[in-house]
């Protein structure tokens, strides 16, 4: 920590307070900074205010909120995280938009210029936030392409999405390589109109991943937004060869793209494809390009015909179709079905339910009903105690993550429901650990 500056008296401390808060620009850094000296020193005893927070309020109608945020950019965004001045590759952004900087992973926040404007910064965001609201497991569960998963490396899959998923770009570049025969710097130009651009598309399977592409600078970063540790850096050539695998010489792009999807182009996404701007148009274009994550219901698979004409009878009910799917008893045919489907339970008529006279087996198996160790060949391998240590500290790293970031803003609850998940089954990875002879220092 820098060394505080000292202050001969409260008098002296507020009015220079007093003068940063009628500053503009990037006085909101300095306003953080006296807010820390607040916090952690002596200052306010000459004051009648036993803390920053009653301080900040009486005098400045500065909420609780406020402080803290103002507090959280010095200590992201300013010099060694505790000083009155920015670093370097931050000013100029201005407080709106570094407020939303604040829950952005670091090596996003990089990748971001004054020039981006809060629109475009708050349309990162919601991504990264909807990623977060995404579990592993649903993750794990989502139906991945085929064709997608033989390619190459991630760039090939995300242009391969990009390309799926937004069709105008595609028609553009399939353009410009079949009509116009561009190739390098000026095949690139139609992804960076404005000298930059940053795309997030959605793997399924995988999740989200930034590409993030400038004019003056060869590298190409791709981000993945759910573990920075897989973050990847290729060039310009490597992305023009990865748009070349998902072209083909035909007679039109939109032929090019249905033989590439196999599917038909559906006609709102056609419509939706505007003639190719020219270069004085094509700079009003916003430098964030954003897919849209698929609808639920659209990942839901195997759903019986028989809910799906429930659902269709009863218009009155709110449900949807991946709800009713929810409630429907899962089996282990539900996730292999190459495993038998258990016989169908009979239908219970509505009659009064009868005593027996001696007390059944609580553990007697009802008729229909399918239990995995009724296939011992995917039942799941024991753990070795390290294995189990692993485990946990998977678990750990997870729930630290899923909390990370949210700063003084109020955490979903669909967040704390899967930390809530995940903190059942890191108990239950501890106890089963507690069942071994595991070294504990390793834990």
């Amino acid at each position: 920590m820098e060394q505080v500056i000292e202050y001969r008296s409260y008098q002296e401390y507020k009015q220079e307070l007093d003068t940063e808060l009628k500053k503009t620009a990037e006085g909101f850094v300095r306003i953080g900074y006296l807010l820390k000296v607040a916090r952690d020193t002596s200052i306010l005893a000459e004051s009648q205010y036993d803390n920053v927070v009653d301080f900040a309020r009486a005098e400045y109608g500065i909420d609780k909120t406020q402080v803290s945020r103002f507090i959280h950019i010095n200590d992201k965004f300013s010099k060694g995280g505790y000083a009155p001045e920015l670093k370097e590759e931050y000013q100029g952004f201005g407080y709106a938009k570094l407020s939303i900087m604040l829950s952005l992973p670091d090596s996003v926040n990089e990748e971001l210029t004054p020039d981006f404007s809060k629109a475009e910064i708050k349309q990162i965001k919601d991504v990264v936030d909807e990623e977060k609201k995404t579990t592993d497991i649903e993750v794990m569960l989502e139906r991945k392409d085929e064709v997608q998963q033989t390619l190459d490396n991630n760039l090939e899959k995300v242009v391969f999405q990009l390309g799926k998923d937004n069709p105008k770009i595609y028609k553009e570049l399939w353009e410009a390589v079949k009509k116009e025969s561009e190739t390098g710097k000026y095949f690139i130009r139609h992804l960076i109109p404005n000298g930059k651009a940053v795309y997030t598309v959605r793997i399924p399977g995988t999740g989200s991943h930034m590409l993030a592409i400038t004019e003056e600078s060869e590298d190409v970063k791709l981000l993945n937004l759910r573990d920075a540790s897989q973050n990847e850096k290729y060039n310009k050539e490597d992305v023009e060869k990865a748009f070349g695998k998902i072209f083909f010489n035909t007679g039109t792009w939109k032929e090019s793209w249905e033989k590439e999807y196999g599917e038909i182009l559906p006609a709102e996404k056609n419509a939706a494809v505007a003639p190719v701007q020219s270069k004085a148009a094509q700079r009003k274009e916003s430098k964030v390009i954003v897919t849209k994550k698929p609808e639920p219901e659209k990942s839901v698979q195997n759903i019986p015909e028989s809910v799906s004409k429930t659902q269709e009878s009863v218009p009155e009910s709110k449900e949807t179709v991946s709800e009713t799917a929810q409630k429907k008893e899962m089996t282990l045919n539900d996730v292999n079905p190459e495993i038998p489907a258990p016989d169908p339970k009979p239908v219970e008529e509505d009659v009064p339910e009868e005593k027996p006279d001696v007390q059944q087996d609580n553990d007697e198996q009802i008729p229909g009903q399918d239990e995995i160790e009724n296939h011992p060949e995917y039942m799941p391998e024991k753990k070795t105690d390290q294995q189990i240590i692993g485990d946990a500290k998977r678990t750990i790293e997870t729930i630290r993550v899923s909390l990370s970031g949210w700063g003084e803003y109020t955490i979903p609850k669909n967040i704390l429901t899967a930390v809530l998940e995940r903190v059942d089954y890191l108990k239950e990875t501890l106890l089963e650990l507690m069942k071994g002879e595991a070294d504990e220092s390793n834990v």
